[in-house]
């Protein structure tokens, strides 16, 4: 990223700041900071699922593992 950019504006790039070095028709352009978006906030209907705890009303899957059988081998088509 030098000369435009060296290690101290790295190591204090604020939140949602990004350095990027773009290479264009197999030139590099010079490097520059960038400032990103936060990401929306999760959706409460999609929260539980991604963290483990159970969805009142929804009834809980039964795993391979808890019922005691070998999982499926992802590498063989059914």
């Amino acid at each position: 990223t030098a000369p435009r950019l060296d290690e101290y504006d790295l190591c204090h790039l604020g939140r949602f700041h990004a350095a990027i070095r773009t290479v264009r028709n197999g030139a590099e352009a010079p490097a520059y900071t960038l400032r990103t978006e936060p990401l929306p906030p999760p959706l409460r209907d999609h929260a539980p699922a991604l963290t483990g705890r159970p969805v009142p009303g929804q009834r809980p899957v039964a795993l391979a593992k808890d019922l005691g059988t070998k999982p499926a081998d992802p590498r063989r088509a059914p």
